[in-house]
């Protein structure tokens, strides 16, 4: 169950999420030349490409902090720290503990909690939980921005003119706080590397597309010259 919510939940949502959010970055950058005339004149068909990449963007980070329903179950982070606390006494033994070790210092947990990783498996579990949970109600404003424009914007078309979408630093928070938890739960639990020197590893294939772009933007530079 834990490899499922990781897996096939968080760490799809999370490539999602920087693939959609890095092509669509890129083509605001590259709107000159898109736009020109001289260029082929292509501003309308990326304005599309990147009206529908924000949607995909702000759905995927969305669902990475969707509540648990009470009805049907949710594979979002809330709903995976709820179950590492509900089956703290069944999870398996943590797996790579110096490389665990190194990833939490990494990325700020208190010295009290790392050092529950060589002297309290279940404690560390559950120091894992509140730590995160404590990072997410640090984050609020921003996630309560995020689902209020999906709700009102992306998955209804409300008659409301005041709605903003969420800043990029706002973005940049939700998704570097969903990638840490992955890359330590992938040392912890999964014998996986997903995060290694704070470095995300999937996040060089999620901006594969946006260099396919630099490079599409350089050919219409060349080719209009010729």
């Amino acid at each position: 169950m834990l490899e499922n919510y990781v897996r096939n939940a968080l760490v799809e949502d999370i490539f999602k999420a920087e693939r959609a959010y890095f092509l669509a970055c890129a083509i605001g950058e590259q709107t000159e030349v898109l736009n020109s005339r001289e260029h082929g004149n292509f501003g309308i068909l990326f304005g599309a490409f990147q009206r529908s990449l924000q949607t995909e963007a702000i759905s995927a980070i969305s669902r990475l902090y969707d509540k648990p329903h009470p009805k049907y179950p949710i594979r979002s982070i809330p709903s995976l720290l709820q179950y590492i606390e509900d089956n703290i006494a069944s999870l398996p033994e943590l797996k790579q503990i110096p490389n665990l070790t190194k990833a939490a210092v990494s990325i700020g947990m208190p010295d009290d909690v790392v050092s529950l990783i060589t002297s309290d498996q279940q404690g560390f579990a559950q120091a894992l939980v509140t730590y995160f949970r404590l990072k997410i109600s640090a984050i609020e404003g921003s996630l309560d921005a995020l689902k209020n424009y999906r709700d009102k914007t992306v998955a209804h078309n409300e008659s409301i003119s005041d709605i903003t979408p969420p800043l990029l630093t706002e973005i940049d928070d939700l998704l570097s706080l969903a990638k840490s938890l992955v890359g330590i739960l992938g040392w912890a639990y999964l014998d996986y590397v997903y995060q290694y020197n704070t470095e995300y590893i999937l996040t060089s294939d999620a901006k594969r597309p946006t260099v396919a772009l630099k490079r599409l933007v350089k050919y219409l530079e060349r080719y209009s010259n010729d």
